[in-house]
């Protein structure tokens, strides 16, 4: 499983020339070279990762298997095999072109990014293989229903209407960029409470404001771990003088759109070993490229997106488009999008209240008051504890109840 990018340069110049479709892994390039190897109508099965049927950097390696192989069996196996935190599949084919149209049975036995153990993962199979009718975890797809998909990727069982809205995607109304890199950050970043507050300017409204502060610390989003609506504001980095310091350090570090720093946007950290959350930032910060982010031109827009975002429905999407722990600023792009007729944001606005204020309730938030359990105006803790708990219960209800209503929301406009 080796990929190019950690290859030496005479393996790479190796694998281009002679495996064009295939080069940027080492294992896809032993299933295009099993193509040749079996002979014709003889069967192939292969235990690879799945990141070949989905991204679009296989897109030419997929149109040569289902070309010149009919593909039998694809087992969706998640992670966890032979100790490997990355999703695997097992696909079994026969090798030979076929003019006619077929059906692939896919199996599921985990979901994407899930690490099933061995024994719920051999029974999940085992159903799927021997289920008499087609279901979630065992359906059938044609070679031509695939050739509709975008870029010919393998999405599953897709509804003419969201296969339909891939031809739309959301890179065409929501720009996703990549934000910078330090290639120092020992040097570069510090978490927010380790500088003066004197010399950090946490209110910054753009590039120009942020200059004539004087400050040198000023807040960086770089991702970090799950959290939906509100949060992971930790880190600081030094943009002193418009950032002169990182500009004198290049090449080294990277300025990637600095028309972009310092203005509101929805992020996502880029690396994730479970599954992406999303984050609306005000216009103080500047972002990082493991912290991608997306602008958008009004805040009624930007309600609307976090909202589509952090929706099951996104997330079903994303683990078809993302197989592997990377959600890149490509695969943000091609989510697909579909204009809703209308757009109520006060669930969402409540959402980013909620979370903000459970961010803000600790310690290690730069807007950090005073505890929560100690609001109310109690003369007894036992009182104050008793009064926080029972809020706090009643909020994380209301959270639940207004995700849940997002997610129907977003499964009925798709």
């Amino acid at each position: 499983y080796l990929s190019m990018k950690k290859a030496d340069d005479s393996l790479k110049n190796y694998a281009k020339s002679q495996y064009s479709r295939s080069y940027q892994d080492l294992a896809t390039m032993f299933m295009e070279r099993s193509l040749s190897l079996v002979a014709r109508d003889g069967v192939c099965g292969i235990l690879s990762l799945n990141s070949w049927m989905m991204t679009v950097t296989f897109k030419k390696f997929r149109s040569l298997i289902l070309s010149a192989a009919q593909i039998l069996y694809v087992a969706h196996l998640g992670r966890g095999i032979a100790g490997i935190a990355l999703d695997f599949a097992t696909t079994v084919y026969v090798v030979g072109s076929n003019e006619s149209d077929y059906s692939i049975r896919f199996m599921r036995a985990s979901e994407t990014a899930q690490t099933p153990s061995d024994g719920i993962r051999t029974e999940r199979l085992k159903r799927a293989v021997q289920a008499a009718q087609m279901g979630r975890d065992c359906y059938l797809l044609s070679r031509s229903r695939i050739y509709e998909m975008p870029n010919s990727a393998f999405l599953g069982d897709l509804s003419d209407q969201l296969i339909e809205a891939f031809k739309h995607p959301l890179g065409e109304i929501a720009p996703a960029k990549q934000g910078l890199a330090t290639a120092d950050n020992e040097r570069f970043l510090r978490q927010w409470f380790e500088v003066s507050a004197d010399r950090s300017y946490m209110r910054a409204r753009d590039r120009e404001d942020a200059k004539a502060s004087g400050a040198r610390w000023f807040p960086h989003n770089k991702g970090g771990e799950y959290r939906k609506w509100w949060g992971n504001q930790d880190y600081v980095i030094n943009w002193q003088d418009d950032g002169r310091e990182l500009w004198d350090f290049r090449p080294r570090s990277v300025i990637r759109n600095p028309d972009c720093y310092f203005r509101p946007c929805i992020s996502w950290a880029r690396v994730s070993s479970g599954d992406p959350s999303f984050r609306l930032f005000d216009s103080s910060s500047l972002f990082n490229d493991k912290g991608s982010a997306i602008f958008l031109d009004s805040d009624q827009q930007a309600l609307m997106m976090i909202g589509y975002l952090n929706s099951s429905t996104t997330l079903q999407l994303e683990s078809t488009i993302a197989p592997t722990v990377m959600f890149e600023v490509g695969q943000m792009k091609s989510l697909p999008w579909i204009e809703p007729d209308s757009f109520d944001p006060v669930g969402v606005e409540r959402l980013i209240d909620i979370f903000r204020a459970d961010w803000d309730a600790r310690e290690t938030s730069w807007d950090f008051a005073r505890p929560p359990y100690l609001r109310g105006g109690h003369s007894l803790l036992q009182d104050a504890f008793d009064d926080w708990y029972r809020r706090s219960c009643e909020t994380a209800e209301e959270a639940q109840r207004l995700e849940t209503e997002n997610n129907r929301y977003w499964a009925d406009v798709y």
